[in-house]
């Protein structure tokens, strides 16, 4: 089966977060472009580009969403880019330094496919990479 290309797009304020997220993707054994979103303001101007373009070379987009994003708040861009015709069937990934149940339960009643609490510590940023690496490599497949 040919591996699929992906586009992770990355929506993250924190530079520190996006280069953690960046070093752990890295070492995933898997071929991706990576696009890097500040805020959800560029994540709509993102989704817009996506649909006026007609063209999208990649077989899955994996959006990455920060829950506290300034300018519009990362559970209402996972409602978004599910709501959207060219990205509704991508797999959207909620990373937060909360373990908040409201917060879980509201990013997947959004549409996120899976919840991540972002890693503190270095053996909890092994562990995370280690289930991030396996879960791109299932998507890719």
């Amino acid at each position: 089966m040919a591996e699929k290309k992906l586009k992770l797009v990355i929506v993250e304020d924190d530079e520190h977060d996006f280069e953690l997220l960046t070093r752990v993707l890295n070492k995933c054994d898997i071929h991706f472009e990576k696009v890097w979103l500040q805020n959800g303001e560029e994540t709509i101007k993102f989704l817009e580009h996506l649909e006026s373009s007609h063209s999208n070379s990649y077989s899955k987009n994996v959006f990455f969403v920060d829950i506290n994003l300034p300018m519009l708040d990362g559970l209402q861009l996972i409602k978004k880019i599910k709501n959207h015709p060219i990205t509704k069937n991508d797999y959207v990934i909620t990373l937060s330094g909360s373990n908040k149940k409201n917060d879980i339960d509201t990013a997947i009643m959004n549409g996120a496919d899976l919840y991540l609490e972002k890693p503190f510590g270095k053996q909890k940023i092994i562990e995370f990479g280690n289930f991030l690496c396996s879960k791109l490599t299932e998507l890719s497949q």
